[in-house]
């Protein structure tokens, strides 16, 4: 079962310490924006309580973290959720089991990770379990490299998004 304090230092390695005044969220620092998390930066910073109350509340606990049996998986829709969203993160997983286990029963594309998402990627073990993982890194780059994610968010971070990618199978 995946460590949530293992996740979070492996985030928190790509997003950073400083206040970051140029973000498109406004004052940024841990990964945490004054748009997305206007709470928190009430007092004009965010202090570590913060940062381990937004990441468990906001991303693990709705990804279902700790209840993944892949490790790197869990570790992987994590980053994802918290760069791209919860339930981008959610539906990529969805997608990437219903392609690779396509003589299996679907799954919903909802962007929910609930017991039948979890029950059907913590059946998977050896290949499978690393085919499912695999499949999931090459989504998150396609994600990344899609036309339409660069021209909203721009290519500036293009390089920073694709270095996340394979997180997973780095802190494992």
């Amino acid at each position: 079962m995946a460590r949530f304090d293992s996740a979070l230092e492996m985030v928190l390695a790509h997003e950073g310490r400083g206040a970051a005044t140029n973000d498109p969220g406004g004052r940024t620092d841990y990964g945490i924006s004054e748009r997305a998390h206007p709470d928190a930066w009430a007092d004009g910073e965010i202090s570590s309580d913060e940062v381990w109350h937004i990441y468990h509340h906001h991303y693990w606990l709705p990804i279902k973290g700790a209840q993944f049996r892949d490790e790197r998986l869990a570790f992987e829709v994590f980053d994802f959720a918290v760069n791209a969203g919860v339930a981008r993160a959610s539906v990529v997983l969805q997608q990437a089991y219903n392609a690779i286990f396509s003589d299996k029963p679907r799954l919903a594309e909802d962007g929910k990770i609930g017991p039948l998402t979890l029950g059907a990627v913590n059946a998977l073990s050896g290949n499978l379990a690393t085919a499912m993982y695999q499949y999931y890194v090459a989504r998150r780059v396609r994600f990344y490299e899609s036309t339409s994610y660069v021209q909203k968010h721009g290519w500036r971070d293009r390089r920073g998004w694709l270095a996340r990618v394979g997180c997973g199978e780095r802190s494992a």
